[in-house]
């Protein structure tokens, strides 16, 4: 699915005009009807608003939701923490460690982190 396709079906599934999207998003009428033809594509910032309006991600939007690894309507909470996750190499190998890990050894090491909280609370 298209970036203009995924847009249209979101926009018709909430009953919104183009109008409508357009004036939530600041862009014009004819702008978001050439991004659902796919004549246009909008920039990073365009892109964020539209994801942000409608609560999804921008993979939902860039690619095809019916084979995404996320669903589309992952709220923004989980996308913020996913990003820092991405952002701090520290938390990146934590996460890369676990997701190669027994599920025995990462409840080892979730019960580690909770006694290491509990003694250490600001830290």
């Amino acid at each position: 699915m298209s970036f203009g396709t995924a847009l249209q079906k979101l926009r018709r599934e909430r009953h919104l005009t183009q109008e409508e999207l357009g004036k939530a998003i600041g862009v014009s009428r004819s702008t978001v009807g050439m991004y659902e033809q796919g004549k246009r594509e909008p920039d990073f910032e365009t892109e964020e608003k539209i994801a942000d309006f409608f609560n999804v991600t921008l993979n939902y939007l860039r690619d095809d939701p019916s084979t995404s690894k996320l669903p589309y309507y992952i709220d923004r909470e989980t996308a913020l923490v996913a990003q820092e996750v991405f952002d701090d190499p520290d938390l990146r190998m934590l996460f890369d460690a676990a997701r190669d890990a027994k599920p025995e050894n990462i409840r080892l090491a979730a019960e580690m982190l909770r006694q290491f909280k509990k003694t250490n609370p600001d830290g």
